[in-house]
């Protein structure tokens, strides 16, 4: 079965590995920038984390 727009939700459902692979195709450079924001945000705060007391 081909991969679409339509169907890609059906088919990783359907555990059907082709359709990672579709998605990474299709968003792979939009993936990559979200990541990018994330594991960046999640640096940033494990830097200041420590230095920020709660009382």
């Amino acid at each position: 079965m081909k991969i679409t727009e339509e169907n890609v939700v059906q088919q990783i459902k359907n555990r059907n590995e082709k359709a990672i692979a579709f998605i990474i195709q299709t968003y792979g450079s939009l993936l990559t920038a979200i990541i990018k924001r994330h594991v960046h945000y999640n640096e940033h705060n494990e830097k200041i984390g420590p230095s920020i007391s709660i009382k």
